[in-house]
């Protein structure tokens, strides 16, 4: 899902492909990034953003340029994450432990879940640096200076455009800036003192589902922005799979060719891209 939203905000901008360059990533073996490049390229294969443009700055504000990173880090945060839960859920974790091919039943403290669940608190973590880069590039997604069209993409001068929708992002990125603070180390000794050491575990995975939910309204308010600038610019030819992307985008949200209310709109495109006909064929 961050792939897609990142290659469909690189197209909005019509931002410089440099940074998609695959001899970068055989620079630092990071497994993550060379996914979501691989993701990228393939997404974008036939745009017009590889054409050359003279008007086109060196570099991209971060937020564009370093995606694949940021998106890489997270995937990565996602495996260690998912391993680590892996071998707990396949695991024994009773106490006392009951080893019967060796006649043995032990008092210990096997259940500990503190190894995954530090994998989740990173997690949670990636995903708020997820979510600062999806506002950042939102932000320059209303700014002329950065795309060469309309303020807030207003079709006409007596249109706002996306104006209304900066806090809706902004607060729901607050909240997940505060959720992704760790949360383990905060426990007291109970029970007489002898259980003396807790991990809040519920609490935390609760958090990281708060966390995912913000993550899809955030991702929903910029491709409405990408879908928008995208039309702006007339006679743009997408990539391969962003052209998918647009076409499911815009046959549930019409162009904003006058202002109405937004939130119905968000609500739209959040349903949309949480289902699991959204990502059916993108990357096919």
């Amino acid at each position: 899902m961050a792939d897609i939203v990142y290659a469909m905000s690189l197209e909005a901008l019509n931002g410089n492909t440099s940074p998609l360059d695959p001899d970068l990533y055989e620079l630092r073996n990071f497994k993550g990034q060379k996914e979501s490049l691989k993701n990228v390229t393939k997404l974008l294969k036939g745009s017009m953003i590889y054409e050359p443009d003279w008007k086109k700055p060196v570099q991209d504000p971060l937020s564009f340029r370093g995606s694949v990173q940021v998106n890489g880090a997270l995937r990565d945060a996602y495996k260690y994450a998912t391993d680590l839960f892996t071998i707990q859920l396949n695991s024994a974790e009773d106490n006392p432990c009951l080893i019967l091919e060796k006649d043995k039943l032990i008092s210990c403290s096997n259940y500990e879940p503190i190894s995954w669940i530090l994998g989740a608190e990173n997690l949670g973590i990636a995903l708020s640096h997820l979510s600062k880069n999806s506002c950042f590039r939102i932000i320059k997604l209303a700014n002329p200076n950065f795309t060469r069209l309309p303020r807030c993409l207003s079709p006409k001068d007596n249109v706002q455009g996306f104006v209304e929708t900066q806090k809706v992002f902004t607060s729901l990125d607050a909240e997940i800036r505060h959720l992704s603070n760790p949360s383990t180390a905060d426990y007291y000794s109970l029970a007489g003192e002898i259980e003396d050491h807790a991990n809040n575990t519920i609490y935390v995975v609760e958090k990281l589902k708060r966390i995912v939910d913000n993550m899809l309204y955030i991702f929903a308010i910029e491709l409405m922005h990408t879908a928008q600038a995208i039309d702006l610019r007339t006679d743009w030819i997408l990539g391969e799979g962003t052209q998918k992307v647009y076409k499911k985008i815009r046959e549930v949200l019409s162009f904003y060719s006058e202002d109405r209310p937004i939130y119905k709109d968000i609500k739209t495109m959040y349903n949309l891209i949480k289902s699991d006909e959204f990502l059916k064929n993108i990357l096919d």
